[in-house]
């Protein structure tokens, strides 16, 4: 057993943008629906999204799951947006340490 299971107190979903193929729509769709983790504030201050708003940064620990820069997490159905992943090993089992933050 992953010892960072313990601290995984909370399941969020993630998102990602989807194009059809052979069409105009697109948009982000429910990709992972149950994701166990951790997720700590990182900053007290907001940071500068590329759209001009403003957002925290949260730190989510979870296991190696397919997410990638520029998902989305859903908890508590707010929205986050992954803007950094790294994936390290702990004690033999590996993880995913992803910056997420908020928008809008």
């Amino acid at each position: 057993m992953n010892p960072l299971h313990i601290a995984f107190d909370e399941e969020v979903k993630t998102q990602r943008f989807e194009a059809e193929s052979g069409s105009d729509i697109e948009g982000y769709e429910d990709f992972i629906l149950s994701v166990p983790c951790c997720i700590q504030q990182l900053d007290d201050q907001p940071n500068q999204n590329p759209d001009g708003s403003f957002g925290l940064n949260y730190l989510m620990f979870c296991d190696d799951y397919d997410i990638k820069e520029g998902d989305n997490i859903v908890r508590d159905d707010k929205n986050y947006r992954v803007i950094g992943v790294s994936r390290y090993t702990f004690y033999g089992h590996t993880h995913k340490e992803i910056i997420i933050r908020t928008y809008g």
